[in-house]
């Protein structure tokens, strides 16, 4: 029996040190709602946190910490602003991983980054409590988490080889001339006979013949093509939105085919977010709701520069208003995350260059 028992610690303890904190995490933060998203690479955590405040603040902060498997605590802090409305700052954390009974927990403190900490914790008066569940093990992604992760492999673009032209055959040797036979000669000896000439009769004189008047063949032009109508660009209102807000670049692709697929859809929890989309000025989707079920649009590029712009019409019920893509083109997947607000839109470049 006690062998037993040392064999389930050991087990658990092989478990809890090969815990992956990768995820989506949400709970409360002194009382407010926090997210915290989060993704292994290497021996780092990267991600990003959200919060609010009762005000009606909040803020969306890069994330980067450790986590040790021998104290099961995951030790991180912000590391730069993405957006925020209000007075937030940036915090440090220490949370410690823990299995509840309905789903992996993270329990700890967050502090003023940067603060000093006092020598004794009964006058630590910045420490907040941070209580945080794991709800799924799946991650949206931010440009900050994006230069860390891999990158997809860059399309391969096939050059046709040169193939050698059949050697020319020989051409067959002359064929000789065949032997003419020259025809006999007819006896022109025989005696000649007298000859005489028939009287000559007067013919009638013919009647002249009008040729039929030439006429010139009548070459038919064919008619101009009517002029192609120009593509319709978005209204006014839309243009305003795009050109009043700055715009953040999520990507930019370069392609050889013509008509690529785009996947628009909410990979966490559905709040609400309405968004119009962009391509050239020109109206893809108005003021549509994002909703978990993917929304597939199919683009047909103009050959250069293409800009896909998302524009947000609110932030739903927990800003920032983010929708997850997935652009499938020339054989690859891109997978991105548009995260926009009331005064950023998202902006996704490719660029078209047929072969």
């Amino acid at each position: 029996m006690r062998s037993l028992f040392l064999f389930l610690f050991v087990l658990l303890g092989s478990i809890l040190r090969a815990q992956d904190l990768t995820g989506t995490w949400e709970g409360t933060e002194e009382g407010n709602y926090m997210r915290l998203v989060i993704v292994k690479v290497g021996d780092e955590y990267i991600g990003y946190t959200y919060d609010t405040d009762p005000a009606g603040g909040w803020c969306h902060v890069n994330f980067r910490g450790t986590y040790d498997p021998d104290t099961r605590t995951l030790k991180g802090s912000g590391d730069g602003m993405i957006a925020r409305r209000g007075s937030h700052v940036e915090c440090t954390f220490e949370l410690r991983f823990s299995k509840g009974s309905s789903a992996d927990e993270l329990k700890g403190t967050e502090h003023t980054k940067g603060a000093p900490k006092p020598l004794f914790d009964f006058l630590d008066f910045d420490a907040g409590p941070v209580e945080l569940r794991r709800i799924t093990r799946r991650f949206d992604t931010t440009a900050y988490m994006r230069t860390f992760l891999p990158q997809p492999p860059a399309p391969v673009v096939r050059t046709p080889q040169p193939t050698a032209k059949p050697a020319a055959k020989p051409a067959p040797p002359p064929r000789a001339a065949a032997a003419r036979l020259a025809p006999p000669k007819r006896n022109t000896t025989a005696a000649a006979r007298p000859r005489t000439e028939p009287p000559k009769r007067a013919l009638p004189p013919k009647p002249a013949t009008q040729l039929p008047a030439r006429t010139e063949p009548v070459t038919a032009t064919p008619a101009a093509p009517p002029p192609k109508a120009a593509a319709p660009t978005a209204p006014p209102a839309l243009l305003a939105l795009r050109n009043d807000r700055r715009s953040t670049v999520l990507r930019e692709v370069a392609v050889r085919t013509r008509t690529v697929t785009l996947h628009v859809f909410d990979n966490g929890q559905p709040d609400g977010d309405t968004v119009s989309i962009l391509h050239n000025n020109r109206v893809l989707v108005r003021q549509r709701l994002v909703t978990v079920q993917p929304q597939t649009l199919t683009l047909t590029l103009d050959e250069g520069p293409n800009e896909i712009v998302f524009l947000a019409h609110n932030v739903g019920r927990i800003p920032p208003n983010t929708a997850s893509l997935l652009l499938e083109a020339d054989g690859q997947r891109y997978s991105l995350t548009a995260s926009t607000d009331l005064q950023q839109n998202a902006v996704l470049r490719i660029r078209y260059e047929p072969e």
